[in-house]
């Protein structure tokens, strides 16, 4: 129950995300980061790389949500603590951010803590996870 419905969160969020992502980029740095980045065109294909990162842990997730096994818990796990701590580097180090930055570290945080506790969850009884 619970693995399903944080699989179904972490599709929706990440498959929004990415979509978004790739399609304007800027705007979403700016939400985040708060930075308006200037015509670079490799920026924008790192963006882009991230936003089909993204779109690929959404869809995974989506397809997974009867049954997640622990490899994708773990590496959603990694995922969302590298976010997060990323992300908090970044809004710690002076750099400001833009709107949506600390609800993105939030997000990645509660995500990540979620998983832990499903991934501890299932050290014990392997069916649960």
């Amino acid at each position: 129950m619970y693995a399903r419905t944080l699989m179904t969160l972490v599709a929706l969020v990440e498959i929004a995300t990415g979509i978004v992502l790739l399609c304007v980029p800027a705007h979403v740095l700016a939400l985040l980061l708060g930075v308006v980045p200037d015509t670079d065109a490799v920026l924008f294909v790192v963006c882009r790389v991230a936003a089909i990162a993204m779109l690929a842990l959404g869809v995974a997730s989506g397809l997974s949500r009867e049954n997640a096994g622990t490899g994708l818990l773990a590496a959603l796990l990694l995922y969302n603590v590298g976010v997060a701590v990323l992300l908090l580097a970044y809004a710690i180090g002076g750099h400001g951010g833009g709107l949506a930055l600390w609800p993105a570290v939030v997000i990645h945080a509660v995500i990540a803590l979620w998983l832990g506790a499903l991934l501890a969850g299932a050290r014990g009884n392997p069916a649960r996870a």
